[in-house]
Order: structure tokens, then C-alpha cells, then sequence
């Protein structure tokens, strides 16, 4: 497992390492759907966020015990 800085995980997968109980589903770029309402500025900014990795939304399946 690689830990950055603060939470910043790569590969997201190594929440999986915690606890045998947590299963990545599906990881998906954290701006990819912002596209109204925001200006032209922002949304280049944002898709540099998407392109470059740094923020992600991850869905997590947590198994009972």
C-alpha cells in the first residue's frame, strides 16, 4: 500500500488492505459530470483534476461480519 500525503490513496484498491471486510466497487473521477454552471476557467481546471488523478469519488462495499 502507498500512502501520500493527508488521505491520498494510489491505487484506491488499498482501502481493501484495512479491513478484510471492504471492498472496492468502482472508483470514477471526482468533476467528470460538473459541466453547468461553472465557467469555462474552472472546468479546465477541474478536468486537469480529473486527468492528473488527484481527487476520485469511491464506492465501498462494506460486508458484515
Amino acid at each position: 500500500m502507498s500512502l501520500e500525503k493527508g488521505w491520498g490513496l494510489k491505487p484506491v484498491q488499498a482501502l481493501e488492505t484495512w479491513d478484510k471486510r471492504i471492498r472496492v466497487v468502482d472508483a470514477i473521477p471526482m468533476y467528470k459530470d460538473m459541466k453547468q454552471g461553472i465557467s469555462s476557467g474552472l472546468k479546465i481546471m477541474l478536468a486537469m483534476t480529473d486527468m492528473l488523478g488527484i481527487c476520485s469519488m469511491v464506492y465501498l462495499r462494506i460486508q458484515g461480519e
